[in-house]
């Protein structure tokens, strides 16, 4: 029996063996090893709830943590703007008060302004006995009826009264004469300054008694209803009478007394 060769494999078996069985030990070891360190850190954890959270705030905004320590929610930027009108009221816009110093509106119809600088109190009589109207003052307004150009117009500036021929015409208001002419359509035409507006006589009889610059008083005779208008020779027999303020005709019904 070989004894060397013998040897050599027991001595080769047996250290393959106690290989084997130093690393299960190891193993055995370093698994019991671990399971006691986890069970020692779950256990600490349990009698400590704050422990391990110095290895989480790494992790977390600083702002977040200073919300977190103060209790109250981190705000956006609709918050801010909430917080912002609840703390101001917005007054609304003052309505600006309007100038008392301001001349007020006058209420009756016969003043009128002029130029806009001044009030002009306006009060005509009538200039013949008739109130009745024969053609209505339609300048720029509503269109009356013309029997003459047999049509409805929007150029007549001023109101035919219905009158009787000869019969007397008197100055509306005081003045002074300052035109007599013959109109080629309203006829013999007297035309008198009342300072600051004008009055219109037309449709006269040639006899004029009145002349250019003559002071008038209200009711002054100025001449007597005719038929020289030839732009209204198919109405019935008027006076056309007009009034004018800066040169611009106006209807003159809002003026009589």
């Amino acid at each position: 029996m070989n004894f060397r060769k013998f040897d050599r494999q027991n001595i080769k078996s047996i250290a393959i063996i106690a290989f084997s069985l130093i690393l299960m030990v190891t193993a055995l070891y370093t698994g019991f090893v671990k399971g006691r360190i986890d069970e020692d850190q779950l256990n600490a954890q349990a009698n400590n709830p704050s422990a391990g959270i110095e290895d989480l705030i790494g992790n977390i905004p600083d702002s977040t943590i200073k919300d977190n320590d103060n209790n109250e929610p981190q705000k956006t930027a609709q918050n801010d703007t909430a917080d912002t009108s609840s703390d101001t009221v917005i007054e609304p816009p003052v309505k600006e008060k309007e100038n008392t110093s301001k001349k007020e509106e006058t209420t009756d119809k016969n003043d009128t302004q002029v130029a806009g600088k001044e009030v002009v109190s306006i009060k005509l009589t009538h200039p013949v006995t008739s109130r009745s109207i024969v053609m209505d003052y339609s300048y720029n307004t509503d269109p009356v009826f013309s029997k003459t150009f047999n049509e409805y117009r929007s150029d007549h500036e001023g109101v035919d009264y219905a009158a009787s021929t000869g019969e007397e015409v008197h100055a509306a208001a005081e003045g002074v004469i300052s035109k007599i002419y013959e109109d080629e359509k309203l006829g013999f035409t007297v035309i008198i300054n009342h300072g600051s507006y004008d009055t219109q006589y037309s449709n006269l009889d040639k006899a004029i008694p009145v002349s250019e610059g003559d002071e008038v008083d209200t009711g002054t005779i100025i001449g007597k209803v005719g038929s020289s208008a030839v732009y209204e020779s198919m109405e019935d027999t008027h006076l056309h009478f007009g009034l004018y303020i800066n040169e611009e005709c106006v209807d003159p019904k809002n003026y009589m007394q």
